[in-house]
């Protein structure tokens, strides 16, 4: 990418987002991918997703260049360097792709998130930086607790047992 007569870099990021709803205790895991359509080698490229309120961190693959702070609760991926793109087609650009996955602790309500993508190199765009916005909504699990009355009848002021399968 050339820009006022300077070649550079041109870090973007893409973040798959999960498809449906989610129900608290489930998983979602989001693919993040880093590439570098510019026409300069992007270096000290790294990727940060500050998880949404109403998740946990559960693991992110692979894992090596990795790290998440729970205090400010982000992953933080090292890529390092992304080679330019080399106007080959087909061939695209150098890119980085991670799994990051979630649990869901929200009862109600949706889990937004968004993720970013740096670079010390030059960089001649920097509005494709930060991923589209994703947004799951979670909704309220589906229970049914069911009893029965005991076969018998049952005498005034008699204490009756229930026994609820599965609790």
């Amino acid at each position: 990418t050339c820009k006022n007569g300077v070649i550079g870099a041109d870090v973007a990021i893409d973040k798959i987002c999960p498809s449906g709803s989610a129900i608290a205790g489930e998983f979602l895991e989001y693919t993040l991918r880093a590439y570098n359509s510019g026409k300069a080698v992007a270096e000290g490229v790294t990727i940060s997703d500050t998880l949404a309120a109403g998740v946990e961190f559960a693991s992110i693959t692979p894992a090596s260049g990795c790290s998440y702070n729970a205090t400010t609760r982000t992953v933080t991926c090292t890529v390092g360097t992304l080679q330019p793109d080399d106007g080959v087609a087909g061939s695209g650009a150098d890119e980085a792709a991670y799994v990051l996955k979630v649990k869901v602790t929200a009862v109600t309500g949706a889990v937004t998130n968004t993720a970013s993508v740096a670079t010390s190199s030059t960089e001649l765009n920097p509005n494709n930086n930060t991923s589209g916005e994703c947004s799951t909504p979670v909704t309220a699990g589906d229970l049914a607790v069911h009893k029965t009355w005991p076969s018998r009848n049952v005498a005034p002021g008699e204490t009756i047992r229930y026994a609820v399968p599965g609790v």
